[in-house]
């Protein structure tokens, strides 16, 4: 008698249910993680505009230059074309000043916020501001 190789048409649909089940159980997991790490590339990314902002504000000050208020991403960050918005220094009294920024990559954004806010998660939201 010949032996028979290979699988069965029952093995290999029970291979394929056990794909399907792991498949459906991964796939909300590696989208979520994916969104989680978008936003966090965001918050460190306007954490830096923030700086560059500072740092720029703070020598045209030094240099006894009028410093602007407002600073594109692209001017702070010209080799970069993911992101886009501005941030707004509001003079304060006694060489106080508030920091404010308004930015986005398309998908994510953080709408007139200050330095302090990007801690909260709910700082950052979905679409375009408005």
């Amino acid at each position: 008698m010949k032996k028979k190789r290979g699988f069965t048409l029952i093995e290999l649909l029970a291979v394929i249910v056990v794909l399907a089940i792991i498949m459906i159980i991964a796939i909300p997991n590696i989208l979520n993680t994916m969104s989680t790490s978008k936003k966090q590339s965001l918050k460190v990314y306007a954490e830096k505009m923030f700086n560059e902002a500072q740092k720029s504000y703070e020598e045209k000050k030094l240099s006894g230059e009028t410093p602007s208020t407002s600073y594109s991403i692209a001017t702070l960050s010209p080799n970069q074309s993911k992101y886009s918005g501005t941030v707004t220094i509001v003079p304060g009294t006694d060489n106080t000043y508030s920091m404010k920024i308004t930015i986005t990559d398309g998908e994510f954004s953080i709408c007139d916020k200050a330095f302090s806010a990007l801690n909260d998660s709910s700082s950052i939201t979905e679409g375009a501001c408005s």
